[in-house]
């Protein structure tokens, strides 16, 4: 069975191959359509959203959908209409004329608006301040927050069906030995008990500067003196390293793995997984929305603790720590 119309792409240039009669209505203006939007230019930053009811918005694909709406207008006077809401957005390619009749200025972005008595048209940016003030400036920022409640409820229903995978990821990270649970123990119980409290401090001191390197001062030899005295150097010490202390940050960080697993992965996690989009309003959804953000960077930020408590668990790294603890 031959098909009803081949669509062949060939460079910058679009070809219909087809018999009209072959093809019903809707795929006869489906492909005209295609053919218009790719032989316009429309392409990668070619966008038009659409929202009729402030809720729920969709992608058109081609300008000829919008100017072909029953209550499109593309000469309306603003000196004769009261603008009602704003229903789109766009960003296209090639420019199309402003749709104010004392205006028709060409650009690439812009709003779809509706007016009072129910017809539409496209006003770019500029126009849109210019003509109709401070009332155009609000239904912007009222479009805006829609449009934004409505990408906060599509990613945080994305990070739904993901909670699954994420569970399985936390108990990996969790459970075992050398994983979060056991780490916080173990740093916790030399920083509470193993060790004397003065190294603890100095320890935690080390960790807020981030600088494992321990060091001390040895008097210089006769000899090494007078080779500084030759090169303008009068110090009769100089610094010698003693050993580096791996994963010092843990004295300070390891608090944090419960704070990670019982509050943003524990409580919160439960609350997020459990969300309804549909009730919540603007700012909970945008609260919601940082928050599902910032759960790839507590899971790095929990591997990294976990990376630096077994590198200080060390047994090695554990025995230079009392070796050396008058040094640090």
């Amino acid at each position: 069975m031959k098909p009803e119309a081949v669509l062949c792409v060939r460079e910058s240039r679009i070809e219909i191959n087809f018999k009209r009669k072959h093809c019903t209505p809707r795929i006869f203006d489906f492909l005209k359509c295609l053919a218009d939007c790719k032989l316009l230019g429309y392409g990668n930053n070619h966008m038009i959203r659409l929202s009729e009811d402030g809720k729920t918005f969709v992608d058109i694909q081609c300008w000829e959908d919008i100017i072909e709406r029953p209550g499109f207008q593309q000469k309306l006077n603003p000196k004769e209409v009261k603008l009602k809401r704003i229903i789109g957005q766009y960003s296209i390619n090639p420019k199309q004329p402003c749709g104010l009749k004392n205006c028709g200025t060409k650009h690439n972005r812009g709003y779809l608006v509706e007016a009072e008595d129910g017809l539409e048209t496209n006003i770019g940016n500029v126009c849109g301040g210019k003509y109709f003030g401070v009332e155009f400036k609000e239904l912007q920022n009222v479009f805006k927050m829609d449009s934004n409640a409505q990408r906060y409820r599509e990613e945080i229903i994305e990070k739904q069906n993901q909670i699954h995978a994420i569970e399985n990821t936390i108990k990996s990270l969790r459970e075992g030995d050398y994983k979060a649970d056991w780490c916080y123990d173990g740093v916790h119980s030399h920083m509470t008990r193993l060790f004397p409290e003065f190294l603890s401090d100095r320890l935690i001191s080390r960790a807020k500067r981030n600088n494992g390197i321990v060091t001390k001062e040895v008097a210089l030899s006769n000899e090494e003196r007078e080779l500084s005295s030759q090169a303008g150097d009068k110090s009769a010490y100089r610094t010698e390293q003693l050993f580096v202390i791996y994963g010092v940050a843990a004295a300070v960080s390891y608090k944090k793995i419960r704070n990670i697993l019982a509050t943003f992965f524990g409580g919160e996690l439960d609350t997020f997984k459990n969300l309804d989009v549909e009730t919540l309003d603007y700012n909970s959804l945008k609260t919601w929305h940082n928050w599902k953000n910032r759960i790839d960077h507590q899971l790095n930020k929990l591997r990294e603790i976990i990376d630096d408590c077994n590198r200080f668990l060390a047994k090695s790294n554990i025995e230079m720590i009392r070796k050396y603890k008058d040094y640090l």
